[in-house]
């Protein structure tokens, strides 16, 4: 089974990480009546904020893949380095679905996988195919 990330949660990712570099640039704002070299982190966490909204967070969710094995989890993704993380459910310890008020309001639930020693955390992805990806492999909701 694959799934992957859709268009909802990119744009659940795109409004918090908007926000936050809203605020960010709100505050440098207000700090650059009293000093007027504040203007330059404003631009800066403009500039920064666009780009992540705009081009990485949807470059990011575009490469964003969960292959559900016969053995195993293995989770692809990246942009600019591509890293692959396999969790064999023999040292599965727990599987279990989380989310956020905006998130529930969308109906997207995250994922956690937990090991011995590594957890691997899956952004929010529908809430039904959450839970199918959670039951199938055994943990709880």
């Amino acid at each position: 089974m694959e799934f992957g990330t859709g268009a909802k949660t990119r744009t659940l990712w795109q409004i918090r990480t908007g926000t936050a570099f809203f605020i960010l640039a709100v505050l440098f704002c207000l700090l650059s009546r009293y000093n007027a070299y504040m203007y330059i982190p404003t631009a800066v966490s403009v500039m920064l904020g666009g780009a992540s909204v705009f081009w990485y967070l949807p470059a990011f969710f575009k490469k964003y893949k969960i292959f559900v094995g016969k053995n195993a989890v293995v989770v692809t993704r990246g942009v600019f380095i591509n890293t692959s993380h396999i969790m064999p459910f023999k040292r599965l310890v727990f599987a279990g679905g989380f989310s956020t008020p905006l998130a529930r309001v969308m109906r997207l639930k995250g994922i956690t996988l937990r090991a011995a020693r590594t957890a691997v955390l899956i952004p929010e992805i529908d809430a039904a195919e959450a839970d199918r990806l959670i039951f199938s492999i055994g943990g709880e909701v």
